[in-house]
């Protein structure tokens, strides 16, 4: 049975493979009853904060969030422009596993988002803390029905958000030298269903970045940039690795190159996009 599910028809018919697949695992998907859905709040931009860390040391994060507003205002106008004429107007999401809102990962998206913004495209951010994503249950039964059937955790309307979008950000602390429990759950829900629709995330922009305090770093980015390989998204490059340091909210700001590295990762993710889109 392996030989078979091996072998690839001449050619290389993608489409025909995942077909050969999606048959294969209908076979043994189980039946799954409707769930409630959850509603998920995302928001819409990170919000910077100022105040004193544990014990007393000083957390002192930059005022950033006017700046993001007017750039956002700059791109919803831009946006509004192109409606009328043939260009739709592009937006990219942002996807935060952080157990933590408004922390240090969601500071490195706003970095991105910033950038995006100055190029007038759109950008929406969904921190997944205080959201519940489920693991998969390898049920399979997104081989029949196309989406997840489990909905009563924040995943299907996620989902479709990033199946709407033009660009996607994925973004992760560093939690045992990995992403996040949250992050790891979504992709693993991500593939799956993107596996039964081949092409549904094709030639999308995306870019992965991750904050530690220490090490990890590249196990976290490989985790999210293998998400976007195996999906046919095109993943946007910088001059160095896609990280910043910091253990404290706000402390990744301090770390000069880093953020360096996230307005490069915007600008390049920006030139792609309209380099797509022309």
């Amino acid at each position: 049975m392996s030989e078979n599910m091996n072998t690839q028809p001449e050619g290389g018919d993608r489409r025909s493979r995942a077909m050969g697949r999606r048959q294969f695992l209908e076979r043994g998907a189980a039946a799954a009853g409707a769930l409630a859905l959850a509603g998920l709040a995302p928001r819409a931009a990170y919000a910077a904060e100022q105040g004193a860390g544990a014990g007393g040391q000083e957390t002192v994060v930059k005022e950033v969030q006017a700046g993001q507003t007017e750039a956002a205002k700059a791109g919803e106008g831009a946006g509004a422009a192109s409606a009328g004429g043939e260009t739709k107007a592009m937006k990219v999401l942002g996807i935060c596993g952080s157990a933590r809102k408004q922390g240090n990962t969601s500071l490195l998206i706003g970095e991105v988002f910033r950038e995006l913004e100055k190029a007038g495209i759109g950008t929406e951010l969904v921190e997944l803390a205080g959201s519940e994503i489920l693991p998969c249950r390898a049920c399979f039964a997104c081989a029949k029905t196309g989406v997840c059937v489990v909905k009563r955790d924040a995943f299907v309307p996620l989902f479709d958000k990033m199946k709407a979008a033009d660009g996607i950000v994925l973004g992760s602390p560093v939690y045992s030298a990995d992403v996040s429990a949250r992050m790891k759950a979504f992709l693993e829900r991500a593939a799956v269903v993107s596996d039964m629709r081949p092409g549904v995330l094709k030639h999308k922009v995306g870019a992965s970045v991750v904050a530690a305090r220490r090490g990890g770093c590249m196990s976290a980015v490989d985790t999210m940039n293998h998400f976007f390989l195996n999906h046919e998204v095109h993943v946007v490059g910088s001059t160095y690795w896609n990280m910043a340091y910091g253990r404290l909210p706000g402390e990744v700001l301090k770390d000069e190159e880093g953020m360096a590295n996230m307005r490069n990762i915007g600008e390049n993710m920006a030139h792609l996009l309209k380099c797509l889109h022309a």
